[in-house]
């Protein structure tokens, strides 16, 4: 079984063929009829033939416990037991025979691919591998509404207006894309925080320890440079920057066993902030770790 992997690769000696499933493979409206029989003790009757709903084919009005009762049984039997279309096994074979390999692109959840791939074997089908499409779809919604709606930590507006009001400039660095830092400008807003200014650093796809924000950092020489995660404090040279790191003790930390200096660490934002701004000479009173002279990167 395959989930998420690519469509075309230059080691694959096949031409691929992609195929959506319900509706070119296996009929999703019938099996509807079926689970539906199979859930109330009902037969469905056609009221609208060319419908492309099935719930509007046979003029079904789930309520919420109804809905929930449909759902609980459809996923224990349905994508396992859908009849195929008319031909649909015919064509996959004469493609089979033809030399080519054949993937399903569902938009299914990746949960019941198990399920899927049995039917398929039910039926015949020369397909062993599926991707599913449900992470490509939460990526496209995260991209258009994530960014822009995220909540705030606690104490995080405060310690960001109590900086703000103490005569320092605040910004963002961060490894988003570039291409959302307006929708973060707008989730600042939303929030009102006193932050008009991000750079995005991007990140390396190749190797996750690599420290994408160290050459901003080394470049824009803040006072301080917050962050929840290690690697991003890695080989930072160069610059008195404070490094603080916020310790949210996540049991999967990906740096927690490794040698990454940072100067001081915190639970929250705010907490340093108050303990930060606590005196005249911001920072005398923090207990800062004695920084070694050359740092070792870690890789």
């Amino acid at each position: 079984m395959t989930i998420d992997s690519t469509l075309s690769s230059t080691t694959n000696p096949k031409p691929i063929i992609a195929l959506d499933c319900d509706g070119v493979l296996l009929d999703y409206h019938a099996t509807f009829a079926q689970i539906y029989e199979q859930t109330f003790g009902k037969k469905l009757t056609i009221v609208s033939p060319n419908a492309h709903y099935a719930e509007r084919k046979y003029n079904v009005n789930f309520n919420d416990e109804e809905k929930e009762e449909f759902k609980q049984v459809w996923n224990e039997y349905g994508w396992r037991s859908m009849p195929m279309h008319d031909g649909a096994l015919e064509a996959c074979l004469l493609l089979h025979e033809a030399g080519y390999e054949l993937i399903c692109v569902t938009a299914m959840s990746s949960n019941f691919i198990e399920h899927r791939l049995e039917n398929f074997r039910l039926h015949g089908f020369p397909i062993d591998k599926i991707i599913s499409s449900e992470k490509e779809q939460f990526k496209q919604v995260w991209n258009e509404y994530g960014w822009r709606r995220m909540p705030m930590h606690d104490g995080a507006l405060e310690a960001c207006l109590l900086l703000h009001d103490a005569g320092y400039e605040l910004i963002c660095v961060t490894a988003m894309s570039s291409n959302f830092i307006e929708h973060r400008l707008e989730n600042f807003r939303l929030h009102g925080f006193p932050i008009d200014k991000i750079i995005s650093s991007g990140y390396d796809k190749d190797n996750f320890n690599n420290n994408p924000k160290r050459k901003i950092i080394e470049e824009l020489n803040p006072v301080v440079f917050v962050d929840d995660l290690r690697r991003n404090f890695n080989n930072i040279q160069h610059v008195h920057t404070k490094l603080i790191f916020i310790d949210h003790e996540r049991d999967d930390d990906p740096n927690q066993h490794d040698n990454i200096y940072y100067d001081v660490k915190y639970g929250s934002l705010l907490e340093f902030v108050k303990d930060f701004l606590k005196t005249k000479q911001h920072g005398e009173d923090i207990k800062w770790s004695q920084r070694p002279s050359h740092p070792i990167p870690f890789s």
